[in-house]
């Protein structure tokens, strides 16, 4: 016979230890040393002013099934760099950028000529997916850690 009352409370009781460990292992500090280190490597990202870095956060997010790590942007130009924009992007098409206060666009082609047009189609930004890179190189540096932390949690019972 199974006294299914006490199977309930060792399963509970295995659940509290579990998310003892793994608090223990995932420490915020590391996991976001982890992922700021992987999204400044990233060599595809072009940042002039070091925004798209600096407004770089990562969060530890309990929910109902267990714990997730977020990593997300504030910046205006994040979702253009990491999923692309324009022909590369999800409407697969150019755009067009006019002037708004000035008469003209002001900018240098590749040659190194000053240019000067009232409008321009823009092809679009390449997608450099550095959040993704970013998380899933975590996930794959954390994974030994919560596997240790289970193994932990599983040795008491």
């Amino acid at each position: 016979m199974f006294n299914l009352k006490q199977i309930r409370s060792v399963h509970q009781h295995f659940q509290a230890n579990l998310a003892r460990e793994l608090d223990k292992a995932l420490k915020v500090e590391q996991v976001q040393q982890l992922a700021w280190r992987a999204i400044t490597q990233n060599r595809d990202i072009v940042s002039r002013k070091g925004n798209l870095l600096k407004r770089s956060k990562v969060k530890i997010i309990r929910n109902a099934k267990g714990k997730l790590i977020k990593l997300s942007n504030s910046s205006k130009y994040a979702a253009a760099q990491d999923l692309g924009s324009g022909l590369y992007g999800p409407k697969r098409a150019k755009y067009l950028i006019q002037a708004k206060n000035g008469k003209a666009l002001h900018f240098t082609s590749k040659t190194g000529k000053e240019v000067f047009v009232r409008r321009v189609w823009h092809p679009g930004v390449k997608p450099t997916h550095f959040l993704y890179n970013a998380a899933n190189s975590v996930g794959r540096q954390i994974k030994p850690w919560l596997e240790v932390a289970m193994k932990n949690a599983a040795s008491k019972f």
